[in-house]
């Protein structure tokens, strides 16, 4: 074996664990990504949670508050008062 194969041997052992390393360290980075992903679609997915919470909770208030209106106005109508006379 020549010098120049012997160094050829070298250089090709050096090639093949940087890229061993190199591989391993994008692994890692990647393995983090997908962490960190995770996370944040778990984060989105709470978010969204309480936000078809909170909309569905509006939305039956905003049926009661409509209900309510109806009943006041049909009560004032029976008893002949002017809602519109009414300070609030």
């Amino acid at each position: 074996m020549s010098a120049k194969d012997d160094e050829f041997t070298k250089l090709f052992k050096y090639m093949q664990e940087f890229r061993i390393e190199v591989n391993g360290k994008i692994d890692d980075v990647r393995d983090e990504l997908k962490d960190d992903i995770g996370s944040v679609q778990n984060a989105l997915d709470g978010l969204i949670d309480h936000y078809e919470t909170h909309e569905g909770e509006i939305a039956a208030l905003n049926s009661q508050t409509s209900r309510h209106g109806n009943q006041i106005e049909q009560i004032a109508h029976t008893i002949d008062l002017d809602l519109n006379t009414i300070e609030a």
